[in-house]
């Protein structure tokens, strides 16, 4: 998923579970085994810059996608995540026909600085569709389990 702001870009990409090998052991929904590694890469003026975190879970994806299909659908004019690990957040809102996507990505330096990028973007329903299209991509290959 890549959101473009003027000079400034964000993707963000499911790379594996940050536990790829672990598997379930507990009758019901099991954190450990269902964390995503997220790898996120954003771009300005001044350099590319690469960071993966374990920051957002399977059953989180699922429901952001679910959410921002409603936004789509026009069901729903505005979501908001709320996903455990405040390291990621992901905002849609319907503006018309348009949707607009924000998306911010706290980070900690190597000096123990936090630091953010945040960007939006305004995107046509048919870009919107294809962007659900990437997120399941995700979640099919990274499923609950």
């Amino acid at each position: 998923m890549t959101i473009k702001e003027n000079c400034k870009r964000l993707s963000f990409e499911v790379a594996d579970y940050e536990y790829p090998g672990y598997k379930s052991t507990e009758s019901g929904f099991d954190h450990d085994a269902n964390w995503l590694m997220v790898s996120v890469v954003y771009s300005d003026d001044k350099g590319t810059y690469t960071y993966k975190d374990a920051c957002l879970l399977t059953v989180e994806l699922e429901s952001l996608i679910a959410d921002l299909s409603e936004i789509i659908s026009g069901k729903e004019s505005l979501s908001i995540s709320d996903f455990l690990e405040p390291y990621l957040k992901i905002v849609a809102v319907r503006a018309g026909e348009q949707i607009v996507i924000g998306v911010e990505f706290v980070y900690d330096t190597s000096d123990g600085i936090w630091k953010s990028h945040k960007l939006s973007e305004m995107i046509r329903h048919e870009d919107a569709l294809l962007l659900i299209d990437e997120l399941k991509n995700m979640n099919e290959r990274y499923p609950q389990r």
